[in-house]
């Protein structure tokens, strides 16, 4: 039996192969999510580091599978993209900001895709 984290990676990969063969040479869209580093010290008194830290995801564009997946249309502000669980340390929340391209889209969905007994992907809504 292959496990999720097994299965992640050849989806990332396959990310890879989607984007290249799209016409972009390149391979799969890079996000990446910035969060505020851990807090150091005693739980009664934490201290900021200050220091974001980046988290990259490989992904594609999933307009087309999230409408097949809800039933729900999107508007011309709103994207979906599915994130690769492969090499990540954090899971996408509502209450991130996902860049792409250099642009900054909010997150206002994320939908777990777990088929394998373990997230292999994030469908991540974001909109403007």
């Amino acid at each position: 039996m292959t496990s999720a984290a097994a299965i992640a990676a050849r989806v990332a990969a396959a990310y890879d192969q989607a984007g290249k063969l799209a016409g972009d040479g390149v391979g799969a869209v890079v996000i990446t999510i910035v969060r505020p580093s851990a807090p150091t010290g005693p739980k009664w008194s934490p201290t900021p580091t200050g220091v974001p830290v980046t988290h990259t995801f490989k992904a594609l564009p999933s307009d087309a599978a999230y409408t097949r997946l809800t039933g729900t249309a999107l508007t011309e502000k709103e994207r979906v993209y599915s994130l690769a669980n492969s090499g990540v340390t954090i899971a996408p929340l509502v209450s991130d900001v996902l860049t792409i391209y250099g642009v900054e889209w909010p997150v206002v969905e994320v939908i777990p895709m777990d088929a394998a007994g373990g997230v292999i992907t994030w469908m991540v809504k974001v909109a403007k």
